[in-house]
């Protein structure tokens, strides 16, 4: 939980300290609210859909944003906005860490399904505990969600366990590889855009390039 709140803050720091400067684009792609968490000193699910209720047509910076949250959801927190954006330094890694946060939550998904599953009193016994111990191997292991959700369907599929279980297994499958295809796609463009930036030699031709960097 502390590697993904502190994700988390980087993120909204990054938005909060730069608004479309920052990468707050690719942040708005391919996370929504529900990918954050609300803790028992601030709730960073509702700043996060706060942000993206003002993107894009609203200006996007500590005050507006500070004003918003106290507008709609009655929520004081300049002190924690200003604190947040002294944890980036800049918005280099703001993709990343979108990356690693969209994977941290599927795993977290992923293993209640799992969870949800082995407590279907539905379902033959030896699968629950098939299923729950399968849970428990991926918390354990710390396995990389792209790998643990096929690997858990041909299981599922070899073992021939119930259809709800390759059903619900197969969903979220495809979800995973939908989410992760587009977030792999957009961090070989960043990767892209940051090589040829390294090559530009005139103040004109990074100006272009960062026009280019926000239409791709």
């Amino acid at each position: 939980m502390k590697t993904k709140r502190l994700l988390e803050n980087a993120i909204l720091g990054s938005i909060i300290s730069n608004g479309y400067d920052g990468n707050i684009r690719e942040a708005m792609q391919f996370l929504s609210f529900k990918n954050f968490e609300t803790y028992a000193d601030f709730d960073n699910k509702t700043l996060f859909k706060c942000i993206s209720e003002m993107y894009p047509e609203q200006t996007i910076d500590l005050c507006t944003i500070a004003f918003r949250m106290k507008q709609t959801y009655n929520i004081e927190c300049v002190q924690h906005l200003i604190t947040l954006t002294t944890m980036v330094a800049s918005t280099t890694n703001t993709l990343s860490h979108c990356a690693c946060l969209l994977q941290i939550d599927l795993t977290e998904k992923f293993c209640k399904l799992l969870n949800d599953l082995s407590n279907n009193n539905n379902l033959p016994i030896d699968e629950r505990l098939l299923i729950s111990n399968t849970e428990k191997e991926i918390q354990e292991s710390g396995m990389d969600i792209l790998q643990a959700v096929p690997a858990v369907l041909k299981m599922a599929q070899l073992k021939n366990l119930n259809a709800l279980v390759i059903s619900h297994v197969s969903k979220f499958n495809l979800a995973v590889e939908e989410k992760c295809k587009n977030i792999r796609e957009a961090q070989k463009k960043h990767s892209i855009i940051s090589n040829m930036w390294l090559l530009c030699k005139t103040e004109k031709a990074k100006q272009l390039l960062t026009q280019l960097k926000f239409e791709i």
